[in-house]
């Protein structure tokens, strides 16, 4: 099996400061993806997200942060992480990068 090719992080949203890498962080209303995009992958309600108008809900999808309910406390249709897709009981030598 051969190895994966190498990527250079500068290409893929990162940043050399000195002699390290952060990522580059995006300003104001800089969005991560074309509103397209956002519209595709979320709702627009503003009710309980429960019926088949909410199209997350009809195509049996969880409602996100990018939905316009956010997917909080007055949705009903919210994405649910469950216990066992987060694992904060890790030993790995790199937990204090957990999360990135």
């Amino acid at each position: 099996m051969s190895a994966p090719p190498a990527l250079d992080p500068l290409k893929y949203g990162w940043e050399k400061k000195a002699s390290m890498i952060r990522p580059v962080y995006l300003e104001g209303e800089q969005r991560v993806v074309p509103e397209e995009v956002m519209n595709m992958v979320s709702c627009g309600c503003k009710t309980s997200c429960k019926s088949m108008i909410c199209s997350c809900n009809k195509y049996s999808l969880a409602c996100t942060e990018f939905c316009k309910c956010k997917g909080e406390v007055a949705c009903e249709n919210p994405l649910k992480v469950s216990s066992h897709e987060v694992d904060d009981t890790s030993d790995d030598e790199n937990d204090d990068v957990r999360g990135c």
